[in-house]
């Protein structure tokens, strides 16, 4: 499987700390590096990342969590300078009932300390226009069970290389759990890519339906520091 690029930044500073893989109860597929000789068996940089964010926004771990159904979109954007905008999406299902929330923030890149580090949170309720049923039946085209993340999609690997096309769009890292099971997938400009793949695509229709049919109300919820 082809592994994404170590960040450069990584290998000419200070030593990159990757997150722990906890110990979970749970079956973790966590994509890790089996290629580049300072990260081999480590897991992707993503999944670090999500961990500082995580943090930052004083959430629960996936990896851990009882819900029945667990769907966490991190989605970065290019931005101005050193800060890039960035955003959450959390979707979450226990019995027959949806909720759904998220956060809207900048991320500063630190990179003496190889650290994202959050600003200017701004927590959102989330609520589908169309109602829940409506969503779940969306949700369950991606298939988020089974999502490779887009490094082990070796033809879209292939259509990459062939095409070159620029990847004008935001990087998601995404977090799927269940009571059982712990997943990582990363997809870099699914509007893009989609034409490479069919995952790909499935996971743009989903992110135009949440962006076209989801309410965002400000939340009352304390924002992390």
């Amino acid at each position: 499987m082809k592994a994404p690029p170590f960040p450069v930044g990584c290998l000419t500073a200070a030593r990159f700390e990757h997150a722990p893989i906890p110990h979970s109860p749970k079956r973790l597929d966590i994509p890790r590096y089996d290629e580049h000789i300072t990260g081999r068996g480590r897991p992707y940089v993503f999944y670090t990342y999500a961990k500082q964010r995580q943090r930052q926004l004083n959430l629960d771990e996936p990896e851990f969590s009882a819900d029945d159904v667990l769907l966490r979109v991190y989605l970065t954007f290019s931005g101005d300078g050193v800060y890039q905008r960035g955003a959450l999406l959390e979707f979450r299902k226990n019995g027959e009932t949806w909720q759904g929330r998220g956060w809207r923030y900048e991320v500063f890149y630190n990179q003496w300390s190889h650290r994202e580090e959050l600003s200017r949170i701004q927590p959102q309720e989330l609520a589908p226009r169309k109602g829940w049923a409506d969503f779940e039946a969306v949700f369950a085209s991606v298939d988020f069970e089974r999502l490779p993340t887009e490094w082990a999609l070796e033809h879209l690997m292939e259509w990459l290389e062939r095409t070159r096309p620029p990847l004008n769009g935001p990087t998601l890292t995404i977090e799927y759990a269940t009571p059982a099971l712990y997943r990582l997938m990363v997809f870099t400009a699914p509007n893009v890519t989609r034409d490479g793949a069919e995952e790909a695509r499935r996971l743009d229709a989903f992110m135009i339906y949440v962006d076209d049919e989801f309410e965002r109300r400000e939340s009352r919820a304390p924002a992390a520091p």
